[in-house]
């Protein structure tokens, strides 16, 4: 990340230092007040628009034939809510900023589209607008930009940084994260799943299966005491999903610790991530469920062949 001022609605990277360098993502950034026609306001949002040449984060703005239309973080919504606002799709309202070149006050109407997804790469509490919204609220930053996100550190970035008297972050992001795209990215995270649950089903064969041998003295005693055949599946298939459930959720409360961790360790050594793990309904339950599909196919046919286990003294 490339910028010349913390407070990224002041810092400004001229569109000329850049020298037709293409891999990156440009961001303006203006801090405006919203108004609504009910009088409601809310100060300090930041609303941006995103350049990527290079389609570098997967993300198309919608509607942009629209030009007037904008896309809402969750906590932004939630802020203007908080407010008073109408944030219904389709509500009209006035994003209002203090020119810093005039000293006058410029506006513009903003469309209220949709919320924007909340794996993309920006933070939830921005609004993410075109560039017509843009240039109307601060026409001084034209083809600038308030700063860049770069997926290589090459000569010409140090360089650019270097004589430019710029800043930069580095974040706990993976490159190969961004130029292959979030969607990407997920469909080779189910091939992860899938394999880890095909894992899991020979884990819990194996165990059941020494399970099993070692209890025959008992399953025999049971069948000789009249214990049906289901009975003994029964048992056995819930000894195996209790092993995958318990596994599950421990396996789920880690992932989430070692995530956060990470997060807030990199932190301390100076390294800033725009990556924020989030642990939503489908995070817990998806897990969970493949974990308990896979514990009883794992489980099921040890089941069945103990269930064919005679009483002591019968022949098989």
């Amino acid at each position: 990340m490339i910028y010349s001022d913390e407070d990224l609605s002041k810092s400004f990277i001229d569109y000329e230092v850049l020298d037709g360098m293409e891999n990156y993502v440009g961001v303006k950034v203006v801090s405006t007040e919203i108004t609504d026609i009910r009088g409601a306001r809310l100060n300090d949002t930041y609303i941006v628009s995103v350049h990527d040449p290079m389609d570098n984060i997967a993300f198309d703005f919608p509607n942009e034939s629209f030009e007037s239309s904008v896309l809402l973080g969750n906590i932004t919504n939630r802020r203007l809510s908080d407010a008073g606002f109408d944030t219904s799709a389709g509500t009209w309202l006035e994003a209002e900023v203090l020119s810093y070149t005039n000293n006058n006050y410029n506006n513009v109407d903003i469309y209220l589209s949709a919320l924007y997804p909340t794996n993309l790469l920006f933070p939830n509490d921005w609004i993410i607008a075109s560039d017509r919204v843009i240039d109307a609220l601060s026409p001084e930053l034209g083809s600038n930009y308030s700063f860049l996100i770069v997926f290589e550190e090459t000569e010409q970035v140090e360089d650019m940084v270097k004589n430019n008297n710029l800043n930069s972050r580095h974040t706990t992001s993976v490159v190969s994260f961004f130029e292959a795209g979030i969607y990407q990215v997920e469909s080779n995270l189910w091939s992860i799943v899938l394999t880890t649950g095909i894992i899991v089903v020979l884990l819990v064969y194996s165990i059941m299966s020494i399970e099993i041998q070692y209890h025959k003295p008992t399953i025999e005693n049971l069948r000789g005491l009249g214990a049906k055949k289901r009975v003994i599946v029964g048992i056995f298939t819930m000894k195996s999903l209790m092993i995958t459930i318990t596994g599950g959720a421990m396996g789920i409360a880690l992932g989430i610790c070692v995530a956060n961790g990470i997060v807030s360790v990199a932190s301390l050594f100076g390294v800033n991530t725009i990556i924020i793990p989030l642990v939503d309904l489908r995070s817990i339950f998806l897990p969970l469920g493949l974990s308990m599909v896979s514990g009883l196919i794992g489980g099921l046919i040890p089941s069945l062949k103990a269930s064919k286990i005679l009483k002591a003294g019968d022949s098989q």
